[in-house]
């Protein structure tokens, strides 16, 4: 375990929830115990800034529970040692900076979902960066696994917010690309390494910028040598991240010989993982089983497949839109737009019917929200949008996401695309001279790439 952070493991763990009731105070660990010499042990890192030790309280105890049972899964979706479920509450009782990470997260959705807010996200909040912040005055210190969990934490409470300036994904972004031996090494530090990418793929496609995160360091991660299905994903993911940097690079020059590698890999990808659709379309859908869905029903097995599809067509869709040869003055270049905007928009029902049809995982509903934040305008039929419309509401109900400005956005660009000619819709509903299919894969069909 990197860095000083982690020395406070030299000692036996506590239980996980020292709260016997409310306001009790939980029974000393062995680095709060006076030294044999006699003199007592310095006082912990939170109350040396100027307030209480976390997790003390009954309130407390039920925000760090609501994590462990609700909101870790948020990060562990990709990581089958589930380290956020597990490894960071074990940490977080040694931790501060853990502890109130995980304190302001879990206090902000709970109080989004309930529409109970007494507060206490915001002094949280508080508290860990003024732990954290001193924290990047010393190199060292900041090498560390446990940061970087920290932060991932702190840049999801940012999230939780509508003005979101995505603070800490900066943050995190320094810490893994002046410290590339953090995934290398496995365990929490390649965990949270991935789900940061996760994070910065989220800003690239809801606000268009490059990505911060060199990729480098990744190629060392395990994900690239085990063959489990969190492996695959994460293959996806980097992916999908290289093909970010490709469109929307700083020095991004659409290079053609570039854009053919990547869809090599994309298509090595598809073509080599053992992942299996149980599909049929839409119409049959609503005839056969009278599901109400305006997207093709695609159930997967286990949900960390459905992640690693989702980043596929979204990557899939990028490289559709910034095909080089769209990009030349030409008059062939313009005929071909049109076309490549019918392929976006089957990509984007694709990953919008797995999202649908295997619901449930936060971060499969993560993945689509921001996918529409950059393809949602492409849709043109008045059922899926009042599906995407219906699928945002839930998340906020559920989840406490904000989706209210990407709502109002879509239906924006939907009514711009209405009142523009030759944006006709092309319904896959049978309302429209285009019946669009579903794929199909293995032993439900010949697949699709």
């Amino acid at each position: 375990m990197a860095g000083s952070l982690g020395s406070a493991w030299s000692s036996p763990l506590p239980s996980l929830l020292p709260v016997s009731s409310p306001g009790a105070n939980p029974p000393a660990a062995e680095d709060d115990r006076e030294s044999p010499e006699g003199a007592p042990a310095a006082p912990p890192p939170a109350v040396q800034y100027g307030f209480g030790v976390p997790l003390n309280t009954h309130k407390e105890a039920n925000y760090f529970m609501h994590f462990i049972r609700n909101l870790a899964s948020w990060f562990d979706t990709c990581d089958p040692a589930r380290h956020f479920g597990i490894e960071v509450p074990k940490r977080a009782h040694h931790l501060p900076l853990l502890a109130y990470s995980i304190l302001a997260f879990s206090a902000r959705q709970l109080s989004l979902t309930t529409g109970v807010d007494d507060g206490s996200h915001s002094s949280y909040y508080s508290h860990a960066l003024r732990i954290l912040i001193p924290i990047f005055d010393d190199p060292n210190e900041a090498m560390n696994e446990n940061v970087l969990a920290g932060i991932v934490i702190l840049r999801s409470y940012e999230e939780m917010f509508e003005g979101d300036v995505n603070t800490h994904l900066t943050g995190s972004s320094r810490l893994l690309n002046s410290e590339s031996r953090l995934i290398a090494r496995g365990g929490l530090g390649e965990a949270a390494s991935w789900v940061v990418l996760r994070q910065d793929l989220y800003v690239c496609l809801t606000k268009s910028l490059p990505l911060r995160i060199s990729l480098e360091s990744y190629r060392h991660s395990s994900s690239f040598v085990e063959t489990n299905d969190h492996a695959l994903a994460n293959r996806a993911v980097f992916i999908c991240a290289r093909v970010v940097m490709y469109a929307m690079g700083p020095d991004t020059t659409l290079d053609p010989d570039l854009w053919d590698e990547l869809d090599r890999d994309m298509k090595s990808w598809f073509e080599s993982t053992p992942w299996r659709f149980l599909s049929h379309t839409a119409e049959s859908s609503a005839i056969n089983d009278d599901t109400d869905t305006a997207f093709p029903t695609l159930w997967m097995a286990r949900r960390v497949q459905v992640l690693g599809y989702q980043h596929y067509y979204i990557a899939r869709m990028i490289l559709d839109m910034f095909h080089p040869k769209l990009w030349k003055p030409s008059f062939e270049a313009f005929r071909s737009r049109a076309l490549t905007q019918d392929h976006v928009r089957e990509s984007l029902r694709i990953l919008l019917g797995l999202t649908v049809s295997n619901s449930g995982d936060a971060t499969v509903n993560f993945t689509a929200h921001h996918t529409l934040h950059a393809f949602g305008g492409f849709l043109r039929d008045t059922q899926e949008h009042e599906e995407v419309l219906r699928f945002l509401r839930y998340m906020t109900q559920t989840m406490g996401w904000p989706t209210q400005g990407l709502a109002d956005k879509l239906r924006e660009q939907w009514q711009h695309a209405k009142r523009s000619p030759g944006n006709e819709a092309t319904s896959p509903h049978g309302r429209g001279p285009r019946q669009q299919q579903a794929p199909q894969s293995g032993v439900w069909g010949s697949g699709g790439g």
